[in-house]
């Protein structure tokens, strides 16, 4: 894969520290899709020799914030105000 992924490690390491590893076990118990993520977690951290989690200061404040929206999300509010911040601090819209 790396032969043709040239940046496959760099990548997933950047998006590894945007993930609430938290938020996604509460998401896990409801949805076997998101069990299937946590199940893919650790071969991911295995593969890039290190755990997968916020280290920046943008990651901790986007992991502060996908809190902040579980919470509105289990409660039926409107989350939408917090997407746009999510997304500036990851620099991607996706």
């Amino acid at each position: 894969m790396e032969k043709y992924y040239i940046n496959i490690k760099k990548e997933l390491n950047r998006a590894g520290g945007f993930l609430c590893k938290e938020v996604l076990m509460k998401l896990a118990k409801q949805s076997k899709i998101w069990q299937g993520v946590v199940d893919d977690v650790p071969q991911i951290e295995n593969y890039l020799g290190e755990k997968l989690g916020p280290v920046t200061q943008d990651e901790i404040e986007h992991a502060k914030i996908v809190k902040k929206l579980y919470q509105k999300l289990e409660s039926g509010e409107s989350y939408a105000e917090y997407l746009q911040i999510l997304a500036v601090l990851r620099k991607s819209i996706g």
